[in-house]
């Protein structure tokens, strides 16, 4: 599947480059990489980095992601339904969170400008002064004191 891709984004990079009557050292050159890597390309041999692809992109004035998804084929209605239906959860999860938060905010008075609060801090509502809380972890052993007598 993968060495699929990398032919079909290859012979789109092809096309492209010979629409605009380029050769693969002129491409190369406007993108700034080598014309063995254009060829490997080209071919389908090459690991293409998004860096790379957006400067070829760029050189090209060309979309290649479009291009390559025109033919997809839509989803079955059975996967259309299964997407949907994740869309769904992922809203009620969202909406769920952003309940929370808003009754985090109203219990505790945090505004959205105020920064991160460190964990076991304390900080005074009325000045915003904070200060670490002197808590012990229930895993630490706490020092004995000699019991006087």
């Amino acid at each position: 599947m993968v060495s699929d891709f990398k032919t079909q984004l290859g012979q789109a990079l092809k096309q492209q480059r010979q629409r605009r009557k380029l050769s693969q050292s002129k491409l190369a050159e406007l993108a700034d990489v080598s014309d063995r890597y254009i060829a490997d390309i080209e071919a389908g041999k090459a690991n293409l980095t998004m860096k790379v692809l957006d400067r070829l992109a760029t050189a090209l004035d060309w979309d290649p992601l479009a291009e390559l998804t025109v033919d997809a084929e839509p989803p079955s209605p059975a996967a259309a339904r299964d997407v949907l239906a994740k869309l769904s959860e992922l809203g009620q999860s969202l909406e769920h969170t952003i309940d929370r938060l808003k009754a985090l905010h109203a219990k505790y008075g945090i505004d959205g400008d105020d920064h991160a609060v460190e964990r076991d801090a304390v900080v005074d509502p009325s000045t915003g002064a904070g200060r670490r809380a002197a808590r012990k972890s229930s895993t630490q052993k706490r020092k004995s004191t000699p019991k006087v007598h």
